[in-house]
């Protein structure tokens, strides 16, 4: 597990607790029976035995079984099937906070000053206390009691489960530390470990030659993949974009109204907490084989038709808000106006009245692709977009979070090879530093620490999926 972002790993541990059936209940045993049955299957080998040696440090097994075991904790899930490739990764993860406590103290980046101290103490303190108000606030909404004020038991009860999960301030504050010191080892390595950052354009179309076959055969027929390759490129998981657009997605065009601030955050508030309910009840059906007993403590259907009642009040009051307008560009669509002139005449969102392109493969100006699994848009936007059959079509006015929607059907994206156009270009020259770095921090930390495996879990080299 990595260490550094412990308020993520707290939610995790929350939501695993929220959602996942195995675990549900704290009044249950079945969390107990989760970490039972990981422990029962891991190798029966002495806490003292040493898998790996950092410089004249050892790792023993029994600091990797409680890494694992932690990871076993926060989400809830023991996967026999990958067993050895987990444990290697705990293993690993050890390493790694132990070479950097090498590198640390021999650069002295271990040394704090009492101010900079006392600031992890408060970012620590801080986290702890969203987290057990997280909790709380939780427990309440099952036992419909939301917005009541806390007692004693409350605080303790949401202490007992971060708790039983290995959490706790102290915990906080040590991975606070660890995390600080990580930053510092990184950004050690990225300036000892220094790469040149210019690519010519000979290598930027080489690299793009090359990558293209390969992107035809992943995203040609894959929407999908392909989706989630734009996503995980402007989440920050990867530098490269996708070379190869897929066929399926239409164009679309719209007229875009954004009627009141404080009415489209309330909007989309109760849209988020609606949505939670509906994933909740998933795991209360029985139909779907998940009813559990803590799941349907979470679920409250009164409190789904709650939601959803004033969601669809404040959908109405947005609508009224907008009528007179609506009224007025549906009319004008009836006498056969020009859509484009509608948007530069009503739309509320620069990218929609420039015509600029709105993303790394738009084709044509003004319009946005969308197909039956778009991750862009919202379920109800590539509903409309995909129900107007014929080119020409103009949907009904509809709301999402996003705004009022009018759209219009512009025609079919071929698939093909995307242009390469100046993101691209930055997607490639991101990608081909990316792999200098990390060839040279990689080089930098062979020469930091002198890491052997001594076994009984595989290095590297010998490793299978991992």
């Amino acid at each position: 597990m990595k260490k550094w972002n412990i308020a993520l790993m707290l939610l995790v541990c929350l939501l695993a607790w929220l959602l996942c059936p195995a675990a549900m209940a704290a009044e249950t045993d079945s969390f107990e029976e989760l970490m039972a049955t990981a422990q029962d299957a891991l190798p029966a080998w002495a806490e003292d035995d040493v898998v790996a040696m950092v410089d004249d440090q050892a790792v023993t097994w029994g600091e990797v079984r409680a890494e694992y075991l932690q990871t076993v904790a926060d989400w809830c899930e023991f996967q026999p099937d990958t067993l050895e490739d987990d444990l290697c990764i705990a293993m690993d993860s050890v390493i790694k906070r132990v070479s950097e406590a090498h590198i640390a103290a021999r650069y002295g980046l271990d040394q704090y000053t009492q101010e900079e101290l006392d600031a992890l103490a408060a970012a620590a303190a801080e986290t702890w206390q969203a987290s057990l108000e997280d909790y709380i606030g939780q427990v309440q909404q099952r036992n419909g009691t939301a917005g009541a004020q806390a007692t004693q038991a409350d605080w303790e009860a949401a202490e007992a489960f971060y708790a039983s999960r290995g959490y706790s301030y102290e915990t906080m504050l040590q991975n606070r530390v660890d995390s600080d010191l990580a930053d510092r080892v990184a950004a050690l390595a990225a300036q000892e470990a220094a790469v040149d950052e210019t690519v010519t354009d000979v290598a930027l179309i080489a690299r793009y030659n090359e990558l293209l076959p390969s992107h035809r055969e992943l995203y040609g027929n894959d929407p999908t993949a392909y989706e989630w390759a734009v996503q995980n490129y402007y989440g920050q998981f990867t530098t490269q974009l996708p070379l190869y657009h897929p066929a399926g997605y239409r164009y679309i065009k719209q007229v875009f109204l954004w009627p009141d601030d404080a009415m489209m955050d309330t909007y989309g508030a109760l849209a988020r907490q609606v949505e939670q309910q509906a994933t909740l009840s998933k795991y209360a059906n029985p139909e779907n084989g998940t009813a559990d007993e803590g799941a349907l403590t979470v679920y409250d259907p009164a409190l789904e038709q709650e939601l959803q009642a004033q969601l669809d009040a404040m959908s109405a009051e947005i609508i009224a808000l907008a009528q007179e307008e609506l009224s007025e560009i549906m009319g004008l669509i009836e006498e056969g106006a020009d859509f484009d002139e509608l948007i530069q005449t009503y739309s509320q969102a620069a990218y929609v009245t420039t015509g600029e392109p709105i993303s790394f493969d738009t084709a044509m100006p003004g319009c946005v692709d969308v197909c039956a699994v778009s991750m862009l848009f919202s379920p109800t936007f590539v509903e409309a977009a995909l129900a107007l059959d014929v080119v020409g079509d103009i949907s009904e006015p509809f709301l999402d979070t996003e705004g009022v929607h009018i759209l219009t059907y512009v025609g079919d994206r071929p698939e093909g090879p995307l242009p390469m156009n100046d993101i691209i270009q930055y997607s490639i020259q991101r990608t081909i530093v990316a792999e200098r770095q990390e060839a040279a921090v990689a080089a930098w930390w062979d020469a930091a620490v002198d890491v052997v495996y001594t076994g009984p879990l595989p290095a590297p080299d010998m490793r299978g999926s991992v």
